[in-house]
């Protein structure tokens, strides 16, 4: 066993080649196990492109010893989940136990390491499946330009096919090629087991031996990656089809990963955007000239790509938004950043990397796919080597990669078709006899001995603010949320979207600080503070790392007790809101689910949807706002809970001084109607802009305090587990 100093991840290396990585971390009574494969769609060439996802989804068809499905059944047993992924760089497989039954995570991976059986029929049946994954992706119009221009923009990189692959590919694959991919990568020496959580590194590495110590190692292969040209001119694509917004997408040559220049560029993303006050934000979407902007950079092991995405908006013209963000990386090309503007951003990545290492699994995941692409060591070095790089390595790196000559551009301008521009061409109602009944649930994610997790306590202010208390020192952080009574069924007649857009504009500040000046304070501190509005409850959620909590908790407090609700912020949010009810029009599932929903509430008020209608948020001004914040924003009946890194008394003394003065509602609360039985009836809405067909079937359920609930979580399962 080797342990680098100052880490906490363990290390072996068994006679097979195998890697094996592990960290004890005590999040609760679980145990993250991944085997990670250094292979991607980087590892393919045309002709197969796809193979590697297509491989993914064999791996659960069935082995020598487990037949079809036995895999998720004996995982679904045993009160465990298991998934995987496929990247250019990389395929992981992974399960989450409880700590007293995790090594089935390890029998599991061995199997299927070795004894995979590809039988020709399942794979011609998951081929359709991975084609129809196609299908979706081409229907929405920003992955399709995203398709589109990281092909362009790459010559010779294998990195220009998307990891899918393309569609005469996955066709042609046969059953030979795909067993050839299997036996040449998936072997002990291109693995990497990952083990996260409550259990210790001897057991580990024991339990790895045994299980993966006996495979024989595979003969070495090398991997000749075709190496991409230098960028030769500027390319660009112009896409015109039925859509609802104006897409922009810019992608300039990226370096590969653990370099100096990588990590500039990393910084400068988050300088770009990703805060509520990064560069690109406060030019396009307080200005109201996009509707949401996106900077992605994942530094991979070859040279990739840095992209910049923005959502348009009507009636501003693409060439218009194209300027301004030429604006933005010119004076990055031009100026060094300051000081305070790149701390905030530091602050930002350290604090937000120790958030996620909060999960099991995100740390299982990052982990492995460090040491896939290189070194897991580097997911710890990572701040500390942004930390090192200068304002002036920013700007070189700025000046170097942000060419107009060596840049792809592609641009999405939405036309008209048949049925009016991508809208629903028709919506028939009630009759053709589909009945709307069942159960609904969210997505749920299975564990088991969770018995053990800390003693929480609960306290009442004066006020009638309930608050849960679960002190935790596991790390140096604390999890704060929040829950109001005051979700989309209390939006009144016209004035559909008002919980959300109270919720919104909420967010941008109390009356004596403005939204830059608001938002920078919890940038500073390396947080956020966010809002959403649900059908019944508005919830709230922050994270802080330990030291900030005093700071973050008077700025909510702050918020909620003095809040802004200017004008000019609700224009602000106004558009953004009605911006994204054009973007839900392209996404077909958001488009089923509404109609559903609907459907089913009929005149009950959980008919009103959270994101609203445009008539009614065109209609809120902002008294609307201040008075919907007095219906749902007060103290009694709310609830607050506080997980972390925290001295019980200090942060009571500071409940009650800050929380304890918010205002209690002066009227008693009527309870929601029960939602009834649903009336038979089929809605059907017609697209013939998409090549995809949703369908929503179900109908009113189980409130939380029937009775039968339980039963129905449990039929829930057995009906809607997983089908693997």
């Amino acid at each position: 066993m080797s342990e680098r100093p100052g880490s906490t991840i363990a290390r072996r290396t068994l006679d097979n080649g195998m890697t094996v990585l592990t960290e004890r971390r005590g999040l609760g009574p679980v145990v993250f196990s991944g085997v990670v494969y250094r292979v991607g769609s980087r590892d393919e060439r045309p002709g197969i492109t796809g193979i590697s996802h297509l491989l993914e989804h064999m791996m659960f068809k069935g082995t020598e010893k487990y037949g079809k499905g036995e895999v998720a059944a004996l995982v679904e047993r045993n009160g465990g989940e298991l998934n995987a992924f496929t990247s250019e760089d990389a395929t992981m497989y992974y399960e989450v136990f409880a700590k007293d039954r995790w090594q089935l995570a390890l029998e599991i991976e061995s199997e299927r390491m070795t004894g995979l059986k590809i039988d020709s029929a399942e794979l011609d049946s998951e081929r359709r499946v991975v084609l129809e994954e196609r299908v979706m992706y081409r229907d929405i119009p920003a992955m399709e330009l995203s398709e589109g221009l990281m092909a362009a923009t790459f010559r010779e990189s294998p990195y220009r096919w998307p990891i899918i692959g393309w569609e005469a590919d996955i066709e042609a694959i046969s059953r030979d090629d795909v067993m050839a991919h299997y036996q040449r990568y998936y072997s002990p020496g291109n693995a990497v087991l990952v083990v996260v959580g409550d259990v210790g590194p001897d057991e580990v590495f024991a339990a790895a031996q045994e299980r993966f110590g006996s495979i024989p190692p595979a003969p070495s292969f090398e991997r000749r990656i075709p190496v991409e040209p230098p960028w030769q001119a500027a390319t660009r694509i112009d896409l015109s089809k039925p859509a609802s917004l104006p897409q922009l997408q810019l992608m300039f040559r990226a370096p590969a990963i653990a370099t100096p220049e990588s990590e500039a560029l990393y910084l400068l993303a988050t300088v770009l955007t990703g805060t509520k006050t990064s560069r690109l934000d406060l030019a396009l979407l307080e200005t109201r000239r996009a509707g949401d902007v996106h900077v992605y950079y994942h530094a991979k092991t070859d040279p990739s790509g840095f992209v910049i995405e923005v959502e348009g908006v009507p009636g501003v013209p693409l060439d218009e938004v194209e300027d301004i963000v030429w604006r933005e990386l010119d004076r990055l090309k031009s100026e060094e950043i300051e000081a305070e503007e790149l701390d905030r951003s530091l602050n930002q990545v350290e604090a937000h990397r120790l958030y996620a290492n909060q999960s099991p699994s995100n740390r299982g995941f990052l982990l492995g796919w460090h040491e896939a692409l290189g070194d897991a060591a580097y997911a710890d070095q990572i701040v500390e080597k942004l930390r090192s790089r200068t304002p002036a390595e920013l700007r070189e790196a700025a000046q170097s990669h942000f060419v107009r000559g060596c840049c792809g551009t592609a641009r999405l301008n939405p036309v008209e078709d048949g049925a009016g521009g991508g809208r629903p061409a028709s919506l028939a109602a009630p009759g053709s006899g589909l009945g709307l009944t069942g159960v609904s649930s969210p997505r749920r994610r299975f564990r088991s001995g969770l018995a053990s997790i800390p003693t929480s306590r609960r306290i009442t202010l004066d006020n009638g603010m309930n608050v849960t208390l679960q002190p935790d020192h596991t790390d140096h952080i604390v999890a704060v949320a929040l829950l109001f009574h005051g979700g989309a069924f209390l939006d009144p007649p016209g004035r559909s979207g008002l919980s959300s857009l109270t919720a919104s504009t909420l967010e941008r500040g109390t009356r004596s600080l403005d939204f830059v000046e608001f938002s920078r304070r919890f940038e500073r501190i390396g947080s956020d503070f966010s809002l959403d509005s649900g059908t019944e409850l508005v919830h709230g959620n922050a994270m802080f790392l330990a030291r900030h909590l005093t700071t973050g908790l008077s700025l909510v407090a702050d918020l909620l007790e003095d809040p802004g609700y200017r004008a000019d912020d609700l224009e602000v949010t106004r558009a953004l809101a009605l911006n994204d009810l054009e973007a839900r029009e392209d996404d077909l599932d958001e488009v089923a689910e509404d109609a559903f929903f609907r459907g089913v509430a009929q005149s009950h008020p959980y008919a009103n949807l959270p994101h609203g209608t445009r008539e009614g948020l065109s209609a809120i001004e902002t008294d609307d706002l201040r008075a919907f914040h007095r219906e749902a924003f007060r103290a009694d009946g709310a609830h607050m809970t506080i997980v972390g890194d925290f001295d019980e008394a200090e942060v009571e003394r500071l409940l009650a001084e800050r929380f304890g003065r918010l205002t209690a509602g002066g009227s008693v609360r009527e309870p929601v109607a029960t939602l009834p039985p649903t009336a038979e009836l089929s809605l059907v809405s017609t697209r013939p802009d998409k090549s995809q067909a949703k369908i929503c079937l179900g109908g009113a359920g189980l409130g939380a305090s029937d009775p039968d609930r339980f039963a129905g979580l449990a039929m829930n399962h057995v009906l809607g587990a997983s089908s693997i």
